[in-house]
């Protein structure tokens, strides 16, 4: 098994650039994408040495995603940055004892300038999963569903969750939610989209405050009666002193950091949700990160960790102006501190856009995904569809 590089006539790119064999397609649910041939070893070389082999610094890539979607690259790479060009690559199964390709070789036509540092940049795009998606229903957002799906598909998007914020049956915090009244609209919305475009595996869900006296509720009608895919749980209000607070318009202080994040853990820990969405939404509302900051952060992170609760990296924050704080300018979330304290625990990651327009369906999400890659984190875009459907099936 061989891979061979070579220049042909021309160290020149083509408009293709890199392309990547993609089969099995008829398989909505269960999607492969498959490098096709078997590969013995793949070496990238700068030649700077004079070689054009591997040499000790070589890196050895054996990288298999935990459930039924594998993305495996095998092969030792020489050196990951500037590599130099590569003119065509041929993946030959060697089947017929020559060092030659045949028909069945897949051949990636381009120049390839940069190994982008990493697995993320290729996982995503291989699979564009949004699990976090507003409507105008939710009365700050603008589009319907149809219009969502219309930009998913022009963004390269192939998995898209629908979450607006769900409604309560005594009407709290209407002014920035749906009403009960339009939620058969909403569903119809979503399981016409369904049809009207089936290039999309299309989700349905809500993203929901815990309200202990409403679990039920959300459970039975939402998850039941509704037969939605998922709910996101979230705190744009948390309970302190006996009632809810909002989180917007204010600075928090240690003791309010406090209930927040024990907002947060209880909601966790309630088994409704499949994700948290935007868990450092509090570092909008607070001066300086100070010790209070960091023992909300650790109480949050912990927490997630024992729940094995997914949280969200949320790209919403990155779209929304940057504002002033006592360590300079600063997006108002994510907050860096918050993320690198997350690499010290064991948890995983959510990419999502949290759009509220559509052509924000895709807004920032690579931006995402770049902030978890630089402190190690692990996003898990591409296998949480296979959870929110087993987690379906289950309650079934």
């Amino acid at each position: 098994s061989l891979v061979f590089f070579w220049g042909g006539e021309s160290d020149e790119s083509d408009e293709s650039d890199v392309s990547f064999y993609r089969t099995n397609r008829t398989d909505r649910t269960n999607r492969t994408y498959h490098f096709i041939g078997r590969i013995g070893r793949i070496i990238l070389s700068d030649e700077s040495d004079g070689s054009d082999g591997s040499d000790e610094s070589d890196v050895s890539f054996c990288r298999t995603n935990r459930t039924y979607r594998t993305y495996r690259f095998v092969g030792r790479i020489g050196r990951i940055g500037r590599i130099g060009r590569i003119g065509r690559i041929v993946l030959s199964d060697g089947s017929d004892g020559s060092d030659e390709s045949d028909e069945s070789d897949v051949s990636f036509v381009g120049r390839v300038g940069r190994v982008f540092s990493g697995l993320c940049y290729l996982r995503r795009i291989m699979l564009r999963a949004n699990f976090h998606t507003h409507t105008r229903l939710c009365k700050h957002a603008s589009g319907d569903v149809a219009d969502y799906c219309q930009a998913a598909l022009d963004s390269g998007v192939s998995v898209l969750g629908f979450t607006d914020h769900c409604p309560h049956p005594d009407s709290r915090w209407s002014e920035v939610r749906m009403d009960m009244s339009d939620l058969p609209t909403y569903v119809d919305d979503i399981e016409k989209a369904v049809l009207d475009f089936p290039k999309l595996h299309i989700l349905s869900g809500l993203e929901c405050e815990f309200v202990p006296e409403l679990s039920d509720f959300q459970r039975e009608y939402f998850l039941g009666e509704l037969g939605l895919d998922y709910l996101l749980g979230a705190a744009h209000f948390y309970w302190h002193k006996g009632e809810f607070h909002n989180i917007y318009g204010q600075l928090m202080d240690a003791e309010q950091l406090d209930a927040y994040a024990e907002y947060l853990c209880d909601t966790m820990r309630s088994g409704l949700y499949m994700a948290l969405a935007h868990p450092d939404l509090f570092a909008m509302s607070i001066w300086q990160w100070d010790q209070a900051a960091e023992s909300c952060s650790r109480r949050i992170l912990q927490c997630a960790q024992d729940c094995a609760m997914p949280l969200e990296l949320n790209a919403y924050g990155l779209r929304k102006p940057a504002k002033e704080y006592a360590e300079g300018i600063r997006r108002m979330y994510p907050v860096a501190q918050f993320w690198q304290l997350a690499a010290e625990y064991d948890i995983e990651v959510l990419a999502s856009s949290d759009a509220h327009q559509p052509e924000d369906v895709w807004g920032n999400t690579d931006d995402c995904y770049e902030i978890a890659e630089k402190y190690g984190l692990k996003v898990i875009n591409e296998v949480f569809l296979q959870r929110i459907l087993e987690a379906k099936d289950n309650r079934l």
